[in-house]
């Protein structure tokens, strides 16, 4: 017991540092792909953008296991 205490604290203490991780290298891809000559757009209007996106959903979730997944994508922030 008191070894799986420890691998939780580890884990839990670890998350702040991965997420600052995982910031820096998003920073740093985006930089990568704009100097490669991507364009980054902001979505300015979520529910337009969702509106769009409904016609592709429904094209590839085309099974329970899909339509699962398409749903926990939606459900993000």
């Amino acid at each position: 017991k008191d070894d799986q205490a420890a691998i939780r604290k580890a884990a839990k203490d670890s998350v702040p540092y991965m997420r600052k991780l995982w910031d820096e290298r998003e920073l740093k891809s985006k930089d990568v792909v704009v100097k490669a000559g991507a364009q980054i757009v902001e979505v300015t209007n979520k529910q337009e953008f969702i509106d769009a996106m409904a016609p592709v959903y429904k094209q590839f979730a085309s099974t329970p296991k899909l339509d699962s997944l398409v749903k926990r994508i939606q459900d993000t922030k």
